[in-house]
């Protein structure tokens, strides 16, 4: 009982001295847009960097060729496109509560796309091509690649809080952000 009474005042003391006590607490910092952890994905900058349009296209083949898609869908494609399609299917699973439901949407979407890259090669061929030889044209929050001997393809990314995304053509434009 003396050595939990000794704690308990060493820490009193602590406190008083460094005053402690008397600092309020930092405010949290206002939640992003974009968050660090989607469907169960920690975003991994370093692994797959998103500061520039080329380094983004690069994180994408890599997540292809390391077959990551959970982390492409979850990090590196437009939530523009990802989460109103996880809205969409969320909608067929009728127990559960909405994470769940929205993790089971998550892999669906998952699914889908992995069929749709891994059916047609030549889809991730391109997207290596356009990731090594693309010239880009960026504006603030859209950059286009292009490759001069393959008219009328190209790479669209959107640039959202500082990170760029793939974009799918096939999806409404999001609203502007103010």
């Amino acid at each position: 009982m003396k050595t939990l009474s000794a704690a308990i005042a060493l820490f009193l003391l602590h406190t008083a001295l460094n005053g402690s006590a008397a600092q309020p607490a930092e405010k949290p910092e206002k939640a992003k847009t974009i968050y660090l952890f989607r469907y169960s994905m920690e975003f991994n900058p370093r692994l797959y960097p998103q500061k520039t349009p080329k380094d983004a296209l690069a994180s994408i083949v890599k997540a292809l060729s390391d077959e990551r898609m959970e982390y492409l869908m979850a990090h590196l494609a437009d939530p523009a496109y990802v989460d109103p399609k996880v809205d969409l299917y969320k909608r067929d699973y009728a127990g559960g509560d909405d994470a769940g439901k929205a993790l089971l949407a998550f892999q669906r979407l998952v699914r889908e796309t992995t069929k749709h890259y891994f059916e047609d090669a030549e889809l991730i061929k391109e997207l290596r091509r356009f990731s090594r030889d693309a010239a880009w044209e960026e504006t603030e929050d859209k950059a286009v690649g292009n490759i001069k001997e393959l008219p009328g393809r190209q790479v669209i990314l959107r640039r959202l809080e500082g990170r760029w995304f793939l974009k799918n053509r096939q999806a409404p434009e999001p609203p502007p952000e103010k």
